[in-house]
C-alpha cells in the first residue's frame, strides 16, 4: 500500500472518528416518491470507537411504531474497510454500480454541533426512484417533530467553497461556487422538500452506464447551508462533493 493512500485512509478515518461517533438519538421518516408518509420510527445509531482508536463499534437500537424494540449489530470498522467517504462532517455511502433488477440506495448527510440529518435516496427494482428516508439525528435525545414535506425551499443565490473527495480518496483544493436551486436540474430529476431546511435531488429513473449527481441540502441555520453531491460517470460512482455556502453579510 502506498504512503499516499495510507495518508488519504487516515484522513476518512479521523473524519469518521471526530463528526461521528457517538449514540445518536433519531427520528426515521420514510416516505413514498408522492410524498406520502408511509413509515416512522425512531433508532440510535451507536458508533462506540475503542481505547487505541484503531476500530469502531456500530450497533442500531430500533423502536418501532407498534412499540417493539430490536437491536442489531452491523459489525467493527477500521480505517481500511470503511464503505463510507468522509469528507470534513459530511459522510456518505451507498451503491457504486447501477444495475436493473437489484437493490440501489444511497445515503448522504452532514453534522453540525449536536445534530445530524442524512437522507437516504431509495430506487424500485434499481431502476425508478421508489422512496427516500429523511434521518434526524441529536447527540443527546430525540429531536422533538418528525420530519414532514414542505413546500420548494427559498434560496438565495449565495457563493460559497466547494471540495471533492473521489473513490479512492484523493481530495480536492478548495473551489469556489454559487448556489443553485435542485430545481434547476430538470424535469428528469425528482425533487422533494422537508422541514428542517432538508432536501432531495435525485434522477427519477436510472440505469447501468448513465452519468447523473444525487444531491442532499441541508440549510443548517438562515444563514449557512451544506450541500453533499455524489457523481456517477459510465463506471459507476466516482466522488462526493461537499457544498458549503453562506448568505452575504
Amino acid at each position: 500500500m502506498s504512503i499516499n493512500l495510507v495518508e488519504v485512509q487516515n484522513q476518512n478515518w479521523s473524519n469518521f472518528c471526530k463528526y461521528h461517533v457517538g449514540d445518536w438519538h433519531g427520528n426515521w421518516t420514510t416516505f413514498s416518491s408522492e410524498g406520502e408518509l408511509t413509515k416512522s420510527i425512531q433508532c440510535i445509531r451507536s458508533f462506540r470507537l475503542n481505547e487505541d482508536g484503531t476500530e469502531i463499534q456500530h450497533h442500531n437500537h430500533y423502536t418501532y411504531e407498534d412499540g417493539k424494540k430490536e437491536s442489531k449489530f452491523y459489525g467493527n470498522y477500521n480505517k481500511s474497510m470503511l464503505r463510507s467517504l468522509f469528507l470534513d462532517n459530511c459522510f456518505s455511502w451507498g451503491e457504486k454500480q447501477v444495475d436493473s433488477g437489484t437493490k440501489f440506495f444511497f445515503e448522504t448527510g452532514f453534522r453540525y454541533e449536536q445534530r445530524r440529518i442524512s437522507v437516504v435516496g431509495i430506487y424500485k427494482n434499481g431502476i425508478s426512484i421508489d422512496s427516500v428516508l429523511v434521518i434526524s439525528e441529536h447527540i443527546a435525545d430525540f429531536p422533538d417533530k418528525p420530519t414532514s414535506v414542505v413546500k420548494q425551499i427559498t434560496g438565495i443565490n449565495w457563493n460559497g467553497i466547494s471540495k471533492t473527495i473521489t473513490d479512492d480518496y484523493e481530495v480536492s483544493s478548495s473551489q469556489e461556487k454559487t448556489w443553485t436551486p435542485l430545481e434547476s436540474l430538470g424535469t428528469d430529476y425528482f425533487t422533494m422538500h422537508f422541514s428542517d431546511g432538508i432536501s432531495i435531488s435525485c434522477p427519477q429513473v436510472i440505469e447501468k452506464g448513465q452519468q447523473f449527481v444525487t444531491i442532499i441540502d441541508w440549510q443548517v441555520l438562515p444563514t449557512f447551508w451544506q450541500r453533499g453531491v455524489r457523481k456517477y460517470d459510465q463506471s459507476g460512482f466516482s466522488s462526493l462533493t461537499l457544498e458549503e455556502f453562506y448568505k452575504p453579510q
